[in-house]
């Protein structure tokens, strides 16, 4: 199953021209609440379409980038709990970013969580696209 954010919080776009193109650096908070109640590590994968600035929810219009070229994408754990026990963990396995139909770049992150009553709440992420 594929997670979606449940919604967004501070999220930022800053645009700087760059030879003949653009670099859009995104970042913000996407609220996950991934949750486990074992002691292996449960995995799944959020994905999402860059937000634009001061986007709260999944459905608001995603960010319009236009020629994309690549990319470089940070992910990481921002807010967690367990209440549980002592075996708990939370981890970002890896995130990659890819240019979608209709102008858009589309985020995908490897989540992973661990032990009972445990949730990863919210992740940050920092995406910076370069454009032709």
């Amino acid at each position: 199953m594929t997670l979606t954010p449940l919604a967004y919080d501070n999220v930022e776009v800053l645009k700087v021209s760059v030879g003949g193109g653009d670099m859009f650096i995104v970042s913000g908070v996407a609220i996950v609440n991934f949750s486990a109640n074992d002691d292996d590590f449960v995995r799944d994968k959020v994905v999402f379409k860059l937000p634009t600035e001061g986007s709260t929810k999944p459905t608001d219009p995603p960010l319009v980038i236009k020629d994309f070229a690549d990319s470089v994408v940070s992910v990481f754990p921002a807010a967690a709990q367990s209440t549980g026990g002592d075996i708990v963990g939370w981890a970002v396995d890896n995130a990659d970013t890819i240019p979608t139909t209709g102008d858009t770049v589309q985020l995908t992150a490897s989540l992973a969580v661990r032990g009972y009553n445990t949730t990863l709440f919210r992740i940050g992420f920092q995406v910076s696209v370069l454009t032709t």
